[in-house]
């Protein structure tokens, strides 16, 4: 039976986890606002919208490829007597899952949208466009698996503070880019995020 301070203990666990999920999110969310102000500084306002709706994009196609294996694996992964294999093989699955759905839709830009396949418009460009939803993908799913695993600590270092210092430094880099160049920016930082949460883990 749960004592009065056991309760106690694990409300104020609870409530410490989600003022650092509520402070990574405030980070994220700050990081973002000054990336598209220093776009909107460095390049046309033209490039600022197709970037836009790149991330857009990419972000969408994140969530679809994270097919139910974020949310099962909060639920599951902390009872798992196989941890390090139900990650790995979440990995794979939603990594390749995002990589080929960002392929898809590379590839169908000529039908559905000229002037961003205007953007993605050598096979380079699409490549890196289908790497970059893949690992924005994969950055979802670690999210989840350190909220699995109680380390909301890691969560906040890396989406909070890492990618916002990338996403803050990169336009200065990429911006002579063009649109995929901003685009790119942001996807550089999720990816970094992403590389180094599945280092940790």
């Amino acid at each position: 039976m749960t004592t009065r301070a056991e309760a106690a203990a694990g409300g104020s666990r609870l409530l410490s986890k989600s003022i650092l999920v509520f402070a990574t999110t405030m980070l994220m969310a700050g990081a973002g606002a000054v990336f598209w102000v220093i776009a909107a500084r460095l390049a046309p306002a033209e490039d600022v919208g197709l970037a836009g709706s790149l991330v857009a994009a990419g972000d969408s196609l994140a969530l679809f490829a994270q097919l139910g294996l974020n949310i099962a694996i909060v639920r599951t992964l902390p009872e798992s007597s196989r941890r390090a294999a139900d990650v790995v093989t979440a990995v794979l699955v939603v990594a390749s899952a995002g990589t080929l759905l960002g392929l898809g839709y590379a590839l169908l830009l000529p039908v559905t949208s000229p002037r961003l396949a205007d953007v993605l418009s050598s096979p380079v460009t699409v490549v890196l466009f289908a790497v970059l939803v893949g690992m924005t993908a994969l950055n979802v799913l670690t999210d989840n698996v350190f909220l699995a695993l109680d380390r909301v600590w890691s969560f906040l270092r890396l989406n909070g503070v890492l990618m916002g210092v990338l996403k803050v430094g990169l336009p200065f880099a990429l911006a002579g880019a063009g649109a995929f160049g901003l685009y790119g920016s942001v996807g550089l930082a999720v990816a970094a995020c992403a590389a180094a949460s599945v280092w940790s883990i």
